[in-house]
């Protein structure tokens, strides 16, 4: 398999956050700028460090490196790898080796085909790494685990609160574990994890990431450029990234493949609480039952918010049974702002929008929705289902919506199901598709919701030659100067934040928000 490896260090391919256009990762040019690990450098790469393995696969103590920042213990052969793990596995001793403080970096490339791996800090005992290991840019390739018993899976199963894994790849792994199951680790509370891309297959049953189990602890230092490319499978709280994130922020980050689960299930996340997301992207295909969402599964509200989003979007495809949405499935007390989805989103059963399936108290400000949206009931091209407490409300507030949207009950431009929101300054130009056949659970009130209790809208508009409610426009006056002036013309939080779509001609000549040229 052909695996694209991303690090901000040392191979410029991602796009950080701005106000303009570029607080959207420009995954062409990630593309572009990635390094194939079948390349001719990556070939003279691997063949040049292959002399230092040997034959051994038995663990041995590496022989170069004082344990400093200036010169750390190098890893350079599969036995000194082993050597790490079985020292900081050791039982036998009552002061078990954590490496605290102490730091490693990866020499060479490292063939793991054939060896029977035992995670770093791993299984069901209590050892963990506290070490700081650079993996230098190098390649560990065919690390198989198979113990569907096993807790605390991966190359690391537990990471203290000392340690920091960076600059690393993983390629062509087959991990199976049973909780806490990752590419790089099960459960963490490392201080920093960044620049690690991993590739294969990881499999668990709760907690399962494609790079992290679950991470359980607040860092200053933000995990970024991860990124993962393959097959996830589990059972709840499961995540392209990360089954589970706790107290974290997550910068530049991606996934691609499969993401397979049964509730609390999300391209990136599959449950987070206190995130925050930037610049970050799947195009994943997801499956799952509850909580399903092409970022992430499930918002978890703790404190005053649970997720603020910038910057981000998903194209791929996400299923569900409930609760199904591009961005999340269930987002609680969060923020989503400069972001979209362009992929398809589906509710087997009730409940899939555009941005969010069900939304408690979320805040939906300068983004869009493209792609198809289909549910049985409650379909919306924002949000499916809003639901308030503690006074506050749902805001949606400059967005628009290009997708079709389809639902037998309940399908709204912006909202299927509304219960306290407010919905300001926005057009909807996507087709809305509900065949309850005219029953008072059917019909559309005005075109931004199909049923509501307490809402307010001001200011939205929509294409006439889909629907005809009011403030109806025609594509001409939509695509004019005047329209712009429309949306600007009530009161916005955002200032003016609407421009015609002139160049390049992104969106049909409709208008699009500032920061997307």
């Amino acid at each position: 398999m052909t695996y694209k490896i991303l690090f901000s260090a040392f191979i410029v391919c991602l796009v950080l956050v701005s106000c303009d256009k570029d607080s959207i990762v420009d995954e062409e040019q990630i593309e572009d700028n990635s390094v194939d690990a079948d390349s001719p450098d990556s070939e003279e790469r691997e063949n040049d460090s292959s002399e230092a393995y040997g034959d051994g696969k038995t663990a041995e103590s590496w022989v170069n490196g004082r344990g400093f920042l200036e010169d750390p213990y190098l890893i350079e052969t599969v036995g000194h790898l082993l050597y790490l793990a079985e020292t900081v596995n050791d039982t036998t001793t009552d002061s078990p080796t954590d490496y605290s403080f102490l730091f490693f970096r990866l020499e060479n490339d490292i063939d793991l085909e054939g060896v029977e791996w035992s995670p770093i800090g791993g299984g069901n005992g209590d050892s963990v790494f506290n070490g700081i290991l650079d993996g230098n840019g190098r390649e560990i390739s065919n690390l198989n685990i198979n113990d569907a018993s096993l807790d605390y899976v991966g190359l690391f199963g537990r990471l203290g609160n000392r340690s920091s894994v960076q600059n690393l790849v993983l390629k062509n792994c087959d991990i199976k574990g049973r909780d806490h199951v990752g590419g790089v680790v099960g459960y963490s509370k490392g201080e920093q994890i960044s620049n690690v891309c991993v590739n294969g297959l990881i499999t668990g049953r709760d907690y399962v990431g494609g790079i992290i189990g679950k991470h359980d602890v607040f860092s200053e230092n933000p995990m970024e450029n991860l990124c993962f490319d393959g097959k996830v499978n589990g059972n709840n709280q499961v995540g392209g990234i990360s089954g589970n994130i706790l107290l974290a922020s997550v910068q530049s980050s991606w996934s691609k493949g499969e993401v397979n689960g049964n509730d609390n299930v999300g391209g990136l996340v599959g449950e987070v609480n206190l995130l925050t997301l930037t610049s970050s992207f799947s195009t994943s295909s997801i499956t799952g039952n509850n909580a399903v969402g092409g970022l992430l599964g499930k918002t978890q509200s703790v404190s005053s918010y649970s997720a603020d989003v910038e910057g981000c979007y998903f194209e791929g495809m996400v299923t569900g049974e409930e609760n199904v949405g591009g961005i999340a499935g269930i987002f609680d007390t969060s923020r989503v702002s400069r972001s979209y989805n362009s992929g398809t989103v589906e509710a087997r059963n009730r409940v899939a929008g555009g941005l969010a399936g069900k939304s408690y108290n979320g805040s939906f400000h300068l983004s869009y929705n493209s792609g198809s949206i289909i549910a049985p009931s409650n379909a919306g091209g924002i949000v499916a289902r809003t639901s308030s407490s503690n006074n506050y409300i749902v805001e949606i507030y400059s967005c628009y919506n290009t997708g079709d949207v389809s639902s037998n009950y309940y399908a709204g431009a912006f909202v299927g199901y509304a219960d306290s929101a407010d919905i300001e300054n926005g057009y909807n130009i996507g087709t809305i598709a509900d065949t309850g056949n005219g029953s008072s659970w059917g019909f559309y009130t005005d075109g931004a919701f199909a049923y509501t209790t307490t809402v307010g809208h001001e200011n939205t508009y929509f294409l006439d030659e889909i629907h005809d409610f009011t403030h109806a426009r025609t594509s001409e006056e939509m695509k004019s100067p005047a329209f712009i002036d429309d949306l600007h013309n009530y009161y916005n939080i955002h200032g003016e934040p609407w421009k015609s779509d002139l160049n390049p001609n992104i969106n049909n000549g409709f208008p699009i928000l500032k920061w997307q040229q």
